[in-house]
């Protein structure tokens, strides 16, 4: 019947799973706890190793193509700033346009 390893392996894996099932709440989780502890490690080497491609990668770029990006996100960052300050400016003048009416022509800027 069990000639196949993974029979015997399929086996172990329900016996486990219903012993599992059948366990009181609080070990339960405490063996949860166990097991996930286990891939702690797993975790900790997956984000060491991203961290070390970041670093070998910033390391390879030169030097003028990290000032390039560097200075193209400044200018998209001050761009984006200036959006916010017109849109909150123009909030700003039309609430006081609805508090007090817009002003008499005379009193507007003239365009040069």
């Amino acid at each position: 019947m069990f000639k196949r390893p993974y029979y015997i392996a399929l086996a172990i894996v329900v016996v486990v799973t219903a012993v599992l099932l059948k366990l009181p709440g609080r070990t339960a989780s405490g063996l949860k706890l166990a097991i996930s502890g286990l891939f702690l490690p797993l975790y900790g080497t997956a984000d060491s190793t991203r961290k070390a491609v970041e670093k070998s990668t910033d390391a390879i770029l030169p030097r003028s193509v990290l000032t390039d990006q560097i200075d193209k996100l400044q200018k998209e960052m001050e761009a984006r700033l200036l959006e916010v300050l017109t849109e909150e400016q123009k909030k700003q003048l039309e609430e006081v346009n609805k508090r007090f009416g817009p002003p008499p022509p005379g009193d507007r800027p003239r365009k040069d």
